[in-house]
């Protein structure tokens, strides 16, 4: 028994779009990829550089009703040479923050939230 045209259709068409749903996926990685590694460059194709020289105290980590956010203030209270050189991912670099290093989204409320 031989398949009629309408099977043979039907295989095709179920070919064509496993390859198109393939592709789709494939420029969807690629497109992924581009954002998640191109945003480590930044908004102007410069690569980050932490300025640090924060010299603004870290807020009390008691003040903070969440576990979480305290002991991410005690941790950066503890070690502010640490943070001061980690750059912050956050794009709080820029207006309206303008910090200096992540050790700066602890001298306000910024790292809380």
């Amino acid at each position: 028994m031989s398949k009629s045209k309408s099977e043979h259709r039907s295989h095709g068409t179920r070919r064509m779009r496993r390859r198109t749903l393939l592709a789709a996926g494939a420029v969807g990685v690629v497109g992924a990829a581009y954002l998640w590694f191109g945003q480590a460059r930044g908004r102007h194709g410069r690569s980050f550089q932490v300025n640090g020289g924060e010299h603004k105290p870290v807020l009390d980590p008691l003040q903070f009703p969440d576990r979480g956010a305290r002991l991410a203030y005690l941790a950066a209270q503890k070690h502010p040479e640490v943070l001061n050189q980690v750059y912050c991912y956050c794009g709080c670099d820029r207006p309206p923050f303008h910090h200096k290093s992540l050790l700066s989204c602890f001298t306000d409320f910024h790292g809380a939230g």
